[in-house]
């Protein structure tokens, strides 16, 4: 089994992530809002740091996908968000854009391939960043994790 989650992430020392929101469409919602100098800590096992810039997070309102279908819409939900804002992202401030790709899987081995050629280009274009994160868990937890 395998499960997927795209996350945006924008930031910059200067930007202003709630000017952000209202370019942002109903299939997105905004997890988290990040000002410079906030306290954060990922989890308990984590020391608390100080954040140094501004930052936004932003998934599909369908924020996890089992089925290739549906992660392949949710990889041209984000391309064509950020054809659309990308001006504005950095009239905000956006300096820095990722897109984070969460893979949950339960197999010694899985194949995926990810943004075609087309979506790179766009993401290239724009000087977009992607991570990837590969978790390995089991089925179990995985479709705890997705709500199945």
């Amino acid at each position: 089994m395998v499960g997927y989650r795209i996350t945006l992430n924008i930031s910059g020392d200067k930007f202003i992530p709630s000017l952000l929101k209202k370019y942002i469409p109903i299939e997105f919602y905004v997890d988290g809002i990040t000002n410079k100098g906030d306290v954060l800590q990922i989890s308990p096992n984590h020391k608390k740091y100080i954040s140094s810039f501004n930052s936004i997070y932003v998934y599909t309102k369908n924020k996890l996908a089992i089925e290739t279908d549906n992660i392949l819409f949710q990889e041209e939900l984000f391309i064509n968000f950020l054809e659309k804002n990308y001006s504005n992202i950095i009239n905000i401030g956006g300096d820095r854009i990722l897109l984070n790709y969460d893979i949950y899987f339960s197999d010694t081995y899985f194949n995926m391939g990810f943004f075609n050629r087309k979506q790179l280009k766009v993401l290239a274009k724009r000087n977009i960043d992607i991570a990837i994160s590969a978790i390995q868990m089991s089925e179990e937890d995985i479709k705890i994790q997705f709500k199945i």
